[in-house]
């Protein structure tokens, strides 16, 4: 988690993770990002499940929670998956299939009722795709992009968000309660939030 911090954010976002990609060049680093997830969350299948309570265990580290950022991972995977045109679709596809995996269990474990839900509003939406057009992305039409992100949302939004209320974890962007205040410097580009804290 702690490694995420640098093309994340604290706490993490997937529109964060995707900008931070574009802006500092490192394509490379986001291929990696979703691959080594992948194999996180495998890894979670085996032993969080096998062994319950490890699900209850915190970060040391303020602004950070392993469901945070592994919903900031799969947020990433779908934006790329419906929203941009980016060769990293292949790693992100794998990144949300075995992610899913682990939410679907994950919520049969607590008995977590999956709403077909994104758990997002449009609007919030159009502010990310927007911000994946100024940090260079090539977008799809946002139609087009906003149902197939609703649709692959829905499959893990509404039981991870559960698992973030029940483990009252740090909120982040799209998971837990979005309204705690220090977010809200989180939703300018990365080029931006250096201006401003120049200018502070």
């Amino acid at each position: 988690m702690v490694t995420l911090d640098a093309i994340a954010g604290a706490p993490p976002t997937g529109t964060q993770i995707l900008e931070t990609a574009a802006e500092l060049g490192m394509h490379g680093e986001l291929i990696k990002t979703f691959d080594e997830w992948r194999q996180w969350a495998a890894s979670v299948l085996e032993s969080h499940l096998a062994y319950p309570p490890l699900l209850f265990f915190r970060s040391s580290h303020d602004n950070e929670a392993w469901v945070n950022s592994f919903g900031a991972v799969m947020d990433a995977a779908v934006l790329v998956m419906s929203t941009v045109a980016d060769d990293s679709e292949g790693p992100a596809r794998l990144m949300y299939t075995v992610g899913n995996h682990l939410v679907e269990d994950l919520a049969w474990y607590f008995q977590y009722h999956r709403l077909d839900d994104p758990i997002v509003e449009r609007s919030e939406f159009d502010q990310a795709k927007e911000r994946l057009k100024i940090a260079g992305y090539r977008c799809r039409g946002t139609e087009e992009a906003w149902r197939e992100f609703a649709r692959l949302r829905s499959k893990y939004a509404s039981p991870l968000n559960q698992l973030a209320r029940q483990l009252a974890i740090i909120p982040a962007q799209w998971i837990g309660d979005r309204s705690y205040l220090p977010h809200r410097e989180r939703e300018l580009p990365l080029r931006k939030r250096r201006t401003a804290r120049k200018e502070r």
